[in-house]
């Protein structure tokens, strides 16, 4: 009895044996594994976040731009558009040619539209800069040779108005093979890049408004015949 007192004693008090301290490299690789699948799992989700926040600004600035060029024209600070005209008195379907989308030449047309140097370095092609393609419909002074008369009329008159507005960097403008779409990329956000040079090259926003300096009900019946009807 004694001498099992003594084992039983003997083995309590040696020291037991202790566990590895630390992470196994099983363990480790477990980690590993979990944290990438975490991150794959997260990247997309954050990636569109911010994806969506940058293209919700841009077409913030590109609804401002477009606004300011309307209020100009209706305050007389610039012209109307000249060159971009309609020959009807509304502004008809997209399939119109008076519609298409716009030309390189329109960087150097400020009759047909504007450029828009947010960042006011010397480039106006900047992915910040915007191109604003607006497009009239006809009056009375159309036929006329003479752009100073054919403004005056645009003004006396009133017109219908479509603007669209450009980032500045869209492949139209700075010789790159895409082709520019008419369609705007709020209409477009999921798939918008297969096809047409992607978000780039389609216009941030599309407004269209009425201008005129006298709204009397003569003008406004010409250029919307189906009020009165």
């Amino acid at each position: 009895m004694k001498h099992v007192q003594t084992y039983l004693s003997g083995r309590l008090k040696s020291p037991s044996s202790k566990p590895d301290s630390g992470f196994t490299i099983i363990e480790s690789l477990m980690a590993i594994v979990v944290l990438t699948v975490l991150l794959i799992a997260i990247a997309p989700p954050m990636a569109i976040s911010v994806a969506s926040r940058v293209r919700a600004r841009q077409v913030e600035l590109a609804t401002q731009a477009g606004q300011g060029y309307i209020d100009s024209l209706r305050s007389g600070a610039i012209s109307p558009p000249d060159k971009a005209r309609c020959a009807t008195d509304i502004l008809p379907n997209s399939g119109d040619p008076c519609l298409a989308p716009p030309a390189a030449a329109l960087l150097t047309a400020p009759d047909e539209g504007t450029l828009i140097n947010a960042n006011g370095n010397a480039s106006s092609t900047d992915p910040q800069d915007f191109v604003i393609q607006a497009i009239r419909t006809r009056t009375s002074a159309d036929t006329n040779a003479d752009p100073v008369a054919r403004g005056e009329a645009a003004r006396r008159e009133g017109y219908g108005l479509l603007i669209r507005v450009y980032r500045g960097d869209a492949d139209v403008f700075t010789g790159g093979a895409g082709t520019p779409s008419t369609t705007p990329v709020a209409n477009l956000f999921t798939g918008a890049t297969a096809k047409g040079g992607g978000f780039r090259n389609r216009p941030l926003i599309v407004l269209k408004t009425d201008i005129g300096t006298r709204s009397t009900s003569s003008n406004i019946q010409q250029r919307i015949p189906n009020l009165f009807n």
